[in-house]
């Protein structure tokens, strides 16, 4: 997991998840001082340091070699996020998402070529052993689509529509 370590962006579920897949999990992120006791009693406290390491933030370059020699990024954010800009990081160094079925997942992942979305952990689980069928290229050209030129585009687009619709 790549991002804000707190309660909401499904930290518990993630770990869960290692546990019925049986990997480690590696957490990249801040932990916030008011979410220290949660992380010590529901995290650690539960899954223990031989199941979850938090490595606190990581910056660049060691964000993206992170990236790179992951086996998958896990997404389990809830409320459903609309964009969620760390799987399009993830897929473009080439590796795969885990995610539940929410938010901008589906249209963000495609299931079976970039990860896998599942409607619920257990199946997200089952899917894990699937990873190293995924191939690296099919990934990172499954974001092809989300580049900073087409996403800029896309925008100016959008604002000319609306202004167009306004007059």
């Amino acid at each position: 997991m790549l991002g804000q370590v707190r309660p909401e962006k499904g930290v518990q579920q993630a770990c869960e998840l290692a546990e019925m897949s049986g990997k480690r999990l590696v957490l990249a992120g801040p932990l916030a001082r008011r979410n220290e006791a949660w992380f010590r009693h529901e995290i650690i406290g539960r899954f223990g340091d031989d199941r979850v390491e938090w490595i606190g933030e990581v910056r660049e370059p060691a964000r993206s070699h992170l990236l790179e020699t992951s086996s998958a990024l896990v997404f389990l954010s809830d409320p459903p996020e609309p964009l969620g800009l760390v799987m399009l990081e993830a897929m473009s160094a080439g590796t795969p998402v885990l995610a539940l079925n929410r938010g901008a997942c589906s249209e963000l992942v495609i299931d079976g070529i970039s990860g896998f979305i599942r409607d619920n952990l257990e199946d997200l689980a089952e899917s894990v052993s699937s990873l190293t069928d995924l191939a690296v290229p099919d990934i990172q050209s499954s974001v092809a689509g989300f580049s900073a030129t087409r996403v800029a585009e896309t925008h100016i687009e959008m604002y000319a529509n609306v202004i167009s619709n306004c007059t």
